[in-house]
Order: structure tokens, then sequence, then C-alpha cells
């Protein structure tokens, strides 16, 4: 170049092809820039006085500073040409030259201990930005600089603050991503990321920090105002302010990418204040018949099942382009606490999450999608958050999180989620069981030492016996499907796991092919329905004797084998006690005892005949 000097049209071709390079195939247009003669070119063009090499120069100059390094070089020689060309009267090189400065502010990343300009500076510059994209005038393509500037500076505390402070800015940014869609989508979706800490970090072994501090390699540090309370506030102010609707707006962008990072901040805005269902917030609507939970309290279980999966593996992809990733982790982001989540969902998040998760994305990017559905699943009712058509395309996504290779709480939340749309009719439970999802949820029932992801398994499949394709698979001889019914009902420490199972054994005992495989193949049936219907939880005795009232019911060679075993003397003295709270045990049990009289396999007394008449009974009502 320098044996024949190019003219500034030349110039501006190949500035504009690197340019170009940059922005697709990175490693070629990196490559070709850190040439030093190409360098000395930019800040030629920069400091010339023609606007459109000015204009040129200053988006090339944005397009390097990718890396640390070059930032560096930047700073250390072009810092004063941006500074110049800051203050160019022509607002589209004034707002090239500001995003080339943000991207050198935020060059350190999030670490608290690096500050590449003097301190303060990073504000300064978000002034900047906000002056652009407060401002009535400006024309949209330069507000879309000026969002990407401030996207960069957004991942350091003090400008996160500065920003969820000022209202105005976060809806001016609302309101640009709603104006010009996806031709935004890497600086809103960027903010919003970096303000809920939806970004994935590494983290490392605190044997690892130790190593690095003692060899005195330099270790980042996270700022204060990083913290999870400030987090949260910051998510409260833009699901507030109508982030979610944003998201929606920009994402019709075709960059998987960018999706990626919008489903991920939905699932973090779902997850951090969420109150998640325990064993006591499940309602089984009608007698035995549906299992749907409830939007209540505790986070202890959720935090077992996490604690209990921490072997789990994650995958993870290359960038591409970096919008379509910051748009799923801003979706997941809002649906982390359960009062956003309705907002969500108004806003069409939940239809958006969907289409994230079942379009052409990235693989990480449909997890985050997919977590974020599960996440409004089981908090919300069905039938609102999942009307019509969606509720059968929320299906894939939830069955696709049932894996070894995600996290305990993706896997756990699946479950939950599956369980409510299961509650919803028997056309979801079919489209649950075409998606081949029983394997996969059977591999949580199998588990001996992951509790809550066991339970939460035998509720799904119980709404799945519903289904009378799973039915009839349960019920198929030749597996063990049937018996873990019975054990699992026995299972004294799981109150959760015990109540789902007995549910699903009642059902199982409603054909009589089933009661005579629960004697015939299980060794000690007795003793386990001893268990059962001595329990001191009303609901699990209630379902184990009527249970055994369907089991006397279905034949007299089945009814005999009972009776031949102190079962019946137990069902006898549940038919007379007059505890209020186990009334319905009473009735069932009666019912178990009328079954075996009509088998002529047992005949009444005259003092039960007596009680019987008179409504009566000698049984103690503390028996």
């Amino acid at each position: 170049m320098s044996q024949n000097p190019m003219t500034d049209e030349r110039r501006i071709e190949v500035l504009s092809c690197l340019t170009t390079l940059l922005l697709g195939p990175f490693d070629v247009g990196i490559s070709l820039v850190t040439n030093n003669n190409v360098t000395k070119m930019m800040f030629e063009m920069a400091a010339s006085g023609v606007e459109l090499s000015q204009m040129v120069a200053a988006e090339a100059i944005v397009q390097t500073a990718s890396k640390r390094e070059r930032c560096s070089t930047i700073i250390a020689s072009g810092i004063p040409i941006l500074k110049k060309l800051y203050d160019s009267p022509n607002d589209n090189i004034k707002a090239r030259a500001l995003v080339g400065l943000c991207k050198c502010a935020a060059s350190s990343g999030s670490d608290a201990s690096m500050k590449p300009m003097a301190e303060g500076a990073t504000i300064k510059l978000a002034l900047a930005c906000k002056k652009f994209l407060l401002s009535n005038s400006r024309d949209p393509d330069i507000k879309r600089w000026a969002a990407e500037g401030l996207s960069y500076l957004s991942l350091d505390a003090e400008v996160k603050e500065f920003i969820v402070e000022d209202e105005a800015l976060i809806r001016a940014l609302v309101e640009l991503a709603k104006r010009v869609g996806s031709l935004c989508v890497f600086g809103v979706a960027s903010i919003f990321v970096n303000l809920t800490n939806s970004y994935e970090k590494p983290n490392p072994e605190p044997e690892l920090v130790k190593l690095a501090k003692f060899s005195k390699h330099h270790v980042p540090e996270e700022h204060p105002k990083d913290a999870q309370s400030y987090v949260n506030r910051r998510i409260e102010m833009l699901v507030k302010e109508g982030a979610t609707s944003a998201c929606v707006a920009i994402s019709t962008t075709d960059s998987v990418q960018c999706q990626e990072l919008l489903a991920s901040m939905c699932e973090i805005v779902m997850y951090r204040v969420i109150m998640r269902p325990n064993a006591t917030n499940c309602n089984y609507e009608g007698k035995y018949n549906i299992i749907l939970y409830k939007p209540l309290v505790n986070d202890s279980v959720t935090q077992n099942a996490e604690r209990s999966w921490s072997k789990s593996t994650k995958g993870d992809k290359e960038q591409k382009t970096e919008g379509d990733k910051k748009e799923r982790k801003a979706l997941c982001a809002f649906t982390i606490a359960e009062k956003h989540r309705g907002v969500v969902v108004q806003e069409g998040g939940a239809k958006l999450l969907i289409k994230l998760a079942t379009g052409h994305a990235t693989e990480q990017g449909k997890i985050h999608a997919a977590h974020g559905i599960a996440k409004i699943g089981v908090t919300m009712n069905p039938e609102i958050a999942f009307p019509g058509q969606r509720c059968y395309e929320a299906v894939r996504p939830l069955v696709s999180l049932l894996s070894v290779n995600r996290t305990g709480l993706q896997n756990y939340e699946a479950l939950l989620a599956l369980t409510n749309l299961s509650s919803m009719s028997d056309s979801v439970r079919k489209r649950i069981f075409k998606d081949k999802s029983i394997p996969l949820i059977e591999e949580y029932w199998f588990m001996q030492d992951h509790a809550e992801l066991r339970a939460a398994a035998a509720e799904l499949l119980y709404n799945m016996l519903l289904c009378d394709d799973v039915y009839e698979l349960v019920s198929t001889p030749g597996n063990d499907r049937l018996k873990l019914w019975l054990l699992y009902s026995a299972e004294e420490e799981d109150l959760r796991l015990a109540r789902a199972s007995t549910a699903g054994l009642w059902l199982l005992t409603r054909k009589p092919e089933n009661c005579k495989r629960f004697i015939s193949e299980v060794e000690k049936w007795a003793d386990f329905f001893k268990d059962i219907i001595t329990r001191d939880d009303t609901i699990i005795q209630q379902r184990g004797v009527a249970a055994l009232a369907n089991i006397l019911e279905s034949s007299i060679d089945v009814a005999a084998s009972i009776v031949r075993t102190d079962l019946i003397d137990y069902l006898i003295v549940i038919s007379k006690l007059e505890d209020k709270k186990r009334l319905e045990s009473k009735k069932e049990a009666l019912r178990a005892v009328q079954a075996a009289e009509k088998w002529e396999l047992i005949k009444p007394s005259e003092r039960e005949l007596y009680e019987r008449k008179h409504n009566i009974s000698t049984i103690p009502e503390d028996a």
C-alpha cells in the first residue's frame, strides 16, 4: 500500500469490505485488520476532513475493538481520534465514535478490579448515549447505535444502576425496540441481559481461585452492585416498564444467538423470586383424578432437587451472531420471579418462548426458552398460560428438558410443568405420550437418590395413567411398572411419593387383571398393603383402602387371597372408625368388607348386623 497510495474511494471500499468481514467470518476479518498498515489507514481516514471517510473509519474501529488486545491498541493510539470524531457535527459520525469509546471503556467486562479508562468515564459515556436515546429529533438508526454503545457500558454495575434508576431511559429503550424491531436486537437485548445478569459466567473451583491468587495471576472481581438484591430490583423495574414487549418486538430477528439471549433473560426473571410447589401444594381434583399444582410456597423443594443433581452436565455452543443468544437469555430472566410471569404471558412472552424453543436456534438457546416455558407452566394455570393450540406446542420443549445433560432444576420444573399440562385434557396427555416421553419420565421414577425428581415423576405418571395408551403400557405383563406403584405406595419417608403412588394404585386396581397381578407378582404384597392402610396420613390410607376394595370386588379368587390374611381384620376395624378425618377411609373399608361378604368369604356376626342397623360402633375413636 505504501508503494501505490490508494485514493479515498479505494480506502473506503477496503474498510467497508473489512467491516463486512468482521460482521461475518470474524476470524478472517480480525486477521486482516491487525495489520499495522490497516490500523494506520483507519486512523488516517478518521483524522481526515472527509465525512464519509470518517464515518467508515469510525465504524471499522468499532468492529475491530472486539477483543481486549485490540481495545488496548485503540486506547493507546486512537482515543484522541475517536474523541475528535465524537465532536463532529454529523450525528452518524458522532454515534459511531461514541460506540467505539464505549467499547474501549467496557473492555474489562464485568471485572470490577480493572478500569481501562479514568474513573467516571463510563457514566459520562452512558449520559451521552442517554442523550441520543431520549432525543425526539434523532434518527432511529442513530438511536440504534446509541443503544449498542450503552450495551457495552452496561457490563459495568455502576452503569446498570444508572440505567434502572432512570425510568425515562428504560422506556426509551422499550420504545426503540418496538419501533425498529430486529434492527436493534443486539443493543437492546444485550442491555437487558446485562441488567439481569443472565449471561453465562464461569464458575471456577475455589481451589483454583486460591491457586491463581497465590501465583499472582489476575482474578476478576465481582462488583458489590452485582449482588442478587440489586439484580432482583433491576428485573422488577424492567418488567414494570414493559421489557417483555420489547423482547417480543425484536424477536423477529433471524439471528439464532440473539434469540438465545432473549430466551435466557426471560428464564432468569421467572426464577429468582419464585415460590415452588411442595407435597402439600398439589391439588388432586375430584376424588383421585388429576394432580394440578397450585402456585404456592417453598423454595426448599427445588433447591433440594438442584443439589441432588449437582453432577449433571450442560451443553454449550459457539457464538455466531451475539444478538440472538441475548434474546433468549432476556426472556428467561423475566420468568424467574413468579409475580412477573403473568405480565410476561400477558405481553406475549409465553408465545415467544415457544417460538424460540421450537424454531431454528442454538441448542443452548432452545434450552433457555424451554426452561422459561417450564417456569410459566409450574405456577400458572395452563389453560391461561397456554391457550388453544399452544398447550400442544409447549409439550416438546418441556420433554426436551428431561435429560441428564440438563440441570436438576430444569429437569424438575419440566416434570412439574408437564404435570400441569397433563391435567388439561386427554388430547394433551396423548400428545405427551406421542412425544416418547414415558421412558424419559420413568428414568426419574426409577431413581433412588433423587427424591424430589422421583416424586415429581410419580405425580406426572399418575396424570398420564388417565391416558388409555399409558394405562395399557403399565398394565401389560412382563415389566415391573405395576409392582413399583405398590412399592412406592408403601414408602414411609417420602410422603409426596406415597400420595402420588397410592392414587396410581387405586386407578390401576380398577382393572381386574391388574388386581390379580398385584397378588401374584409382588412377594410381600400383604405387608405392603398393611403399611399403606395403617398410615397416619389420611389421604394415603383412604387410597390404600380404596385400592383393596377394588381388588376385593375384582374376583372371588383374588378376594380369597386377601381374606386369608389379616388384612380383612384391618379393613373391618377401619370400617368402624368414628374419626371424622377418616370418614372416607371408613366408607371405602365398608365397601371392601361388603365385597368379601358378597363373595360369601366372610359373614357378618349378629353384633356386626346390630351395629350396622343402629349405626353405632364399638371401636374406640383413637383406634
